[in-house]
């Protein structure tokens, strides 16, 4: 609407889609905009995740070919590491297509390269709100107290890097 837009600082566009979450580890509350091949990705893994049943809103979207959530503990406690390896396959495979000099990285590395490039596009409170962290200005414990965080700006950074992006997805 007008009035989220207006309360964002940012126009939105028709086609915009965004997705919502409470992050487990800090209780922090975070929503971002989409990339269109974001989109693509969630719709082909929701319908994937249909054929197992047990759908709803508190189900895991990601599942093994066993039907099992990919970040389900081992049955000795530990983390799993199904999703880690999944992305080494990935970089292996990359690389034997025709790329051999695509850097091996590991999965966690994906995550600080993108608040990395965020933060250069904007800044470290935009950083912080991407990466959903406790507190996204760390001189002012009151900021999310009094004020609503900055997804505008954030959103506005994330379709900045979305263009950064084009040879990537091309």
């Amino acid at each position: 609407s007008q009035n989220e837009q207006k309360l964002l600082g940012r126009a939105g566009d028709s086609d915009d889609s965004f997705i919502r979450r409470q992050r487990r580890k800090t209780g922090v509350y975070s929503e971002w905009i989409l990339f269109p091949h974001t989109v693509q990705a969630l719709i082909w893994a929701r319908t994937r995740r249909e054929l197992h049943g047990q759908f709803g809103d508190d189900a895991r979207l990601l599942l093994n070919d066993a039907g099992r959530p990919y970040d389900e503990p081992t049955k000795s406690g530990n983390a799993n590491q199904q999703i880690a390896n999944r992305f080494a396959d990935l970089i292996r495979r990359v690389q034997a297509d025709g790329h051999p000099g695509l850097p091996r990285r590991s999965f966690k590395m994906v995550r600080k390269t993108a608040a990395t490039m965020i933060r250069e596009i904007a800044d470290g409170e935009i950083q912080g709100v991407f990466t959903s962290h406790g507190q996204p200005v760390s001189s002012d414990e009151l900021a999310d107290v009094y004020a609503v965080r900055p997804f505008g700006k954030l959103f506005t950074a994330l379709k900045q890097l979305e263009m950064r992006l084009v040879p990537v997805f091309e």
